[in-house]
């Protein structure tokens, strides 16, 4: 090839990598709606039920940011309460069967009537005949319970489960 053939060689794809530049350089012009952009923007401002929360951008801003944390650790608190009230409640359970001197499997405390309102359970209500036997696997071993025909209920563990 020729010295000016390589010239115009490399003139040429210089001026066809300009051309694609510019070109891939060119704003984008996407079709989409004000609708749709308003849907998925986040607002500079939202009302909650902890306050107002600032954004800019879609970003909190720092004093937003800090009450959503603190709303968190809240709910977190709340949550483990929750989570931790049946416990709390077979413990009742137990303490109050131990006090009636039901300490064995086969000691087991019933109602002979339905509950009122003033019943210290933390869980209970008053539309369910209660029979509460205490069962202590670890100390007992694996255990056989009967119940007589035709009656409804469940096995919970500690957690109601």
């Amino acid at each position: 090839m020729t010295n000016r053939k390589m010239k115009m060689t490399r003139l040429a794809s210089l001026v066809i990598a300009i051309a694609a530049t510019q070109f891939m350089c060119l704003p984008a012009a996407a079709q989409v709606s004000q609708e749709v952009l308003d849907s998925i923007s986040t607002p500079n401002q939202v009302e909650t039920s902890i306050g107002t929360l600032k954004f800019l951008d879609g970003a909190p801003y720092p004093e937003t940011a800090d009450k959503i944390y603190d709303y968190l650790d809240t709910m977190r608190g709340v949550d483990a309460f929750l989570k931790g009230m049946p416990g709390a409640s077979l413990q009742g359970l137990i303490h109050g069967a131990h006090s009636q001197g039901a300490t064995e499997a086969h000691q087991v405390i019933y109602f002979d009537k339905l509950m009122d309102s003033q019943s210290l359970y933390l869980t209970g209500n008053t539309s369910t005949m209660y029979v509460l036997p205490n069962l202590d696997l670890k100390r007992d071993g694996p255990t056989v319970m009967e119940a007589p025909a035709g009656m409804l209920g469940a096995f919970n563990d500690a957690w109601f489960r």
